[in-house]
């Protein structure tokens, strides 16, 4: 599934436009003129609480609403629906999505510091199939996390993999 779904290699300017666009229709503002937190706002049907005075990993970027929007174009309801783990979710917009509209199961993992919006983000959005967990990327015994997060989904009559796709929007950052 996963090759298949990154086969697609034409990619064109009218979509590095339309991307620009989506961008810029996501936006909520600078940092400086949000709240903090941010009320509820809606992206791509999934209900958003940001908070961009917490850090990088409580805002919303533009990586979340593209691999969404390609997920969907590319693979519009794959059957059965995919048990997902999202990598540095930050505020759980792709996941919560993919969820919503594939029926999936998802764990959005980020840093420990991350979870209490992410559940916040999980909360505002009761129909979605969606826990989260603690993953710090070099810190973390990945064993454990993979046991303890495929433990939160149902068993596959397909696989015996713990997770049928492992996605991640803009998880790779420096801070400054």
């Amino acid at each position: 599934m996963l090759r298949s779904m990154f086969a697609d290699s034409s990619d064109s300017e009218s979509e590095e436009e339309t991307d620009a666009t989506a961008a810029t229709n996501t936006a909520l503002g600078p940092p400086s003129t949000l709240p903090s937190p941010s009320p509820v706002s809606t992206v791509m049907d999934v209900a958003v609480v940001q908070d961009p005075s917490a850090g990088i990993s409580s805002k919303l970027w533009p990586a979340a609403t593209h691999l969404s929007s390609y997920l969907l174009r590319t693979s519009p309801s794959p059957s059965p629906p995919p048990r997902i783990i999202e990598l540095g979710a930050g505020v759980g917009l792709t996941g919560i999505k993919m969820s919503k509209s594939w029926g999936s199961h998802v764990i959005l993992t980020d840093l420990p510091s991350a979870l209490p919006l992410l559940q916040s983000n999980i909360d505002a959005n009761p129909s979605a199939a969606v826990s989260c967990a603690a993953l710090a990327w070099g810190t973390d015994d990945y064993s454990s996390v993979i046991a303890k997060c495929s433990s939160f989904f149902p068993p596959s009559p397909t696989s015996a993999d713990p997770f049928d796709l492992i996605i991640a929007a803009d998880c790779v950052y420096w801070e400054e």
